[in-house]
């Protein structure tokens, strides 16, 4: 595995921003009835989806800053397994499995969800882990916790959040 420069993260970094600008705009984009409705039977509405990238956001960037982040819900001795079988294929492929679960520390709730307020916490989380990423880029103790992965490096860890936004963004409508 490579070492970490600190001069890799700004590809990461352009590539998280232009995702999560896709994000917003194209959530903007939406009318209020699009904002509310579920995108498909049993699915999250456009809302929920904010709310859970903000949710998400809100708590890797704790764990960065050296607060709680996502629990880990797998075995430590099948992680190694499905970080060669799984998160390897989602990085190089930039798609998340279909079906994947959210852990419950990033469940939305219900709403409604007001769009502007909504979508401005998310733009503010967003850089707000960021500004965390580019603070510790470079340490070597600065780790993300996925529910499933367990731990993964700030490198890898921005890499998979911004294909986890780019996930959310193509199940937007339109």
């Amino acid at each position: 595995m490579r070492a970490i420069t600190p001069s890799s993260f700004e590809p990461l970094r352009a590539s998280h921003q232009t995702a999560i600008a896709a994000f917003l705009s194209k959530a903007q984009s939406l009318s209020v009835v699009e904002w509310e409705a579920p995108i498909a039977p049993g699915k999250w509405s456009p809302a929920q989806i904010a709310e859970h990238l903000r949710l998400t956001y809100v708590t890797i960037g704790s764990e960065i800053e050296g607060g709680q982040g996502i629990r880990v819900r797998t075995s430590a001795w099948i992680r190694p397994w499905l970080k060669l079988r799984y998160l390897r294929q989602i990085l190089r492929s930039g798609h998340l499995p279909a079906g994947a679960r959210a852990p419950r520390e990033a469940r939305p709730g219900d709403g409604p969800f007001d769009k502007g307020a909504t979508l401005g916490a998310l733009a503010g989380a967003a850089a707000a882990f960021e500004d965390a990423v580019a603070r510790r880029w470079d340490g070597s103790k600065a780790v993300l916790t996925h529910h499933v992965f367990g731990s993964m490096s700030i490198k890898t860890g921005l890499h998979f959040v911004t294909v986890h936004t780019q996930h959310h963004t193509r199940q937007l409508p339109r």
